[in-house]
């Protein structure tokens, strides 16, 4: 004969029967209720995102879903699909820094334009006059020596 809980079910023979923890008398709170709840709710989408991880890293390791290596096109391919997302990724980040970034105005374009063009040829003048000196004052030195 077998041994029956209190309750009337047969519970002590079956393997499978989840096991009931212990419940207080104290009745929870709804804060209490609702933590608990987000609790769960957070282990569940914990062990979610460490699934998706896991197939995710096989995948780029060039893996099928039994875990052994793929053939040498499936791994390639594994290789070109990451090297395709990285790049997509770059240009997005590159295409919202982009946004973000003050053009100038024509305007002052245009007056910087004439600013570096006004002191490049300041610098040519003083260049020109400086060596023109200078080479005449080589002449003499050469033609005064002899």
């Amino acid at each position: 004969m077998s041994k029956q809980s209190p309750s009337g079910s047969n519970a002590g023979n079956n393997k499978n029967a989840a096991v009931q923890p212990k419940q207080n008398n104290r009745a929870l709170s709804p804060a209490d209720k609702k933590s608990a709840m987000l609790d769960r709710r957070a282990k569940a989408i914990a062990i979610a995102q460490r699934q998706s991880l896991q197939q995710k890293s096989k995948k780029q390791a060039g893996l099928d879903k039994d875990g052994k290596k793929g053939n040498i096109f499936s791994r390639i391919g594994a290789a070109l699909v990451r090297v395709g997302k990285f790049l997509a990724r770059k240009f997005r980040e590159m295409k919202s820094e982009l946004k973000k970034v003050t053009w100038p105005t024509y305007k002052h374009t245009f007056n910087q334009t004439l600013v570096v063009l006004s002191v490049v040829l300041c610098f040519l003048v003083v260049l020109f006059f400086m060596d023109w000196g200078l080479s005449s004052l080589l002449k003499l030195l050469v033609k005064g020596g002899a």
